[in-house]
């Protein structure tokens, strides 16, 4: 009877060990297969990565390059197809049509495209900076300085080029303050530095 029950005993124990072996080998078999799925999207995202940065590459190559020889219809064309293949950068392409129309002095269509470049990308500090200089060609100095607050509030670098249309505007310690603070960022910027001495002297001087 001990014999039959120790038996018994025996062939649980072994079957749950068998049971727990299969389990485990189970999970491990399930994890492997995430680890090799996982890897192999990784992949294949790295790979689609690699090929949209050697296509955006050459599409900055061959903007730059029309552009830098007038040729302008060329590039339009060159921004409109980018446009279809690319949607995730929409806002960045609308900001290249925007400035080849600044180009021509056609600001009227320069803003129109700034202004979609805003609304597909609304944290775009190159828009609201090309758009904010756009509007103070045409001496619209209110939407000047809004763009170019927005644009310098999103990136820093700008902030020479806002200093510059509010001392335009003759808001001279606006500018000093807003020169100031660029430097504080850039100490060596010497164009910075000659606009705040300019501006000094301006405001010293009643101009």
């Amino acid at each position: 009877m001990r014999k039959s029950i120790l038996t018994w005993v025996i062939l649980i124990i072994v079957a749950i060990a068998i049971t727990i072996w299969t389990i485990r080998k189970i999970q491990v078999a399930s994890t492997l297969g995430n680890v090799q799925s996982s890897q192999a999207q990784w992949n294949e995202e790295s790979k689609n990565q690699a090929e949209d940065y050697d296509l955006r590459q050459t599409y900055s190559k061959a903007y730059h390059q029309h552009l830098s020889h007038g040729q302008y219809n060329k590039v339009i064309d060159l921004c409109l197809k980018e446009l279809e293949r690319d949607q995730k950068h929409k806002g960045d392409i609308y900001v290249d049509l925007g400035q080849v129309y600044n180009e021509q002095t056609k600001y009227d269509s320069a803003i129109y495209y700034y202004t979609l470049a805003i609304y597909f990308k609304n944290l775009n500090a190159d828009a609201y900076a090309k758009r904010g200089w756009t509007y103070n060609l045409l001496n619209m100095d209110d939407k000047a300085l809004s763009d170019l607050f927005k644009a310098a509030y999103l990136d820093n670098t700008y902030l020479y080029s806002l200093g510059i249309i509010q001392e335009k505007t003759k808001q001279y310690d606006a500018a000093i303050k807003t020169y100031k603070k660029q430097l504080e960022i850039h100490p060596d910027f010497k164009d910075c530095q000659d606009a705040l001495n300019e501006v000094i002297e301006k405001k010293k001087n009643g101009l």
